[in-house]
């Protein structure tokens, strides 16, 4: 599966969860490029970039 295919089905999750709107997204795949997997850590510093408040709930 390509890179574009991945990415594309990535927004979708996110659009689907109500993130398509803000920089979440965008953020969050171009920070996790180089990583294996989302980790708690890696998302709540995607949050601080993209403006966005997450509690641990």
């Amino acid at each position: 599966m390509s890179l574009l295919t991945d990415r594309r089905r990535f927004l979708t999750v996110c659009s689907s969860l109500g993130l398509g709107s803000t920089l979440l997204p965008g953020v969050l795949w171009a920070m996790g490029q180089d990583k294996p997997s989302i980790t708690p850590e890696l998302l709540a510093s995607a949050c601080r970039v993209s403006g966005l408040e997450l509690d641990d709930a």
